[in-house]
Formats: structure tokens, sequence, C-alpha cells
């Protein structure tokens, strides 16, 4: 009986729960990290950057590394390994590329 009267309010106000559901949805970004901003490296300084990266892999632990990478929109490290903008890091695999992460 109440699964029906909710099926019921539901036909009558889908509009109302769809804006609820996409409101809610809207109000969890922050939940997940994301930000608009966060593609500003991507997108202005080098829109094939991680793309010629990851042409340059020959096994998953380099592709991984690469795919964290611009999921993070990191830059590589000097072939040193140094970070003029903050620290190293990498994958603990052999291939892995080195990124630096800001302070």
């Amino acid at each position: 009986m109440k699964l029906e009267n909710f099926k019921k309010f539901l036909n009558r106000n889908k509009w109302v729960f769809a804006v609820a559901v996409f409101l809610i949805a809207v109000a969890m970004l922050p939940l997940f990290n994301y930000s608009p901003s966060k593609d500003t490296f991507a997108k202005s300084v080098a829109p094939n950057y991680y793309q010629r990266i990851h042409d340059t892999c020959n096994d998953s632990c380099c592709e991984d590394s690469v795919k964290f990478i611009a999921e993070n929109n990191y830059q590589l490290a000097e072939n040193d390994g140094s970070c003029p903008t903050g620290q190293s890091y990498r994958l603990k695999c052999k291939t892995s590329y080195s990124w630096c992460k800001p302070n």
C-alpha cells in the first residue's frame, strides 16, 4: 500500500523529484573534489600534453602513471626527478613517470 502511494506521488511530481535529485547531485560535487578550474593546465598550457606522454609508454605501469598525472593535472618532474614547484612522486614500478605535486 505504501509503495503504491509513493509511486503515485512520483508520477504526479516527477519534475519536482528530478530537480531535487539534480540539486543533490550538484551539492555533492565538492565531495568528489570536482573543480572546473582543475582543468586549467590541461586546457591552457598544452592540450596534447598528457597524450604525448602516454604515446611514449610501452607497458601498464607507465600508462597508469600517465593516467594518474593527467587526472590530477600534474606536470612531469625534471629528468633528474627534481621539482621546482613542489615534491616529486612516482608509482612503485620501474617504468613509472615522476610528477610534481605542488606544495
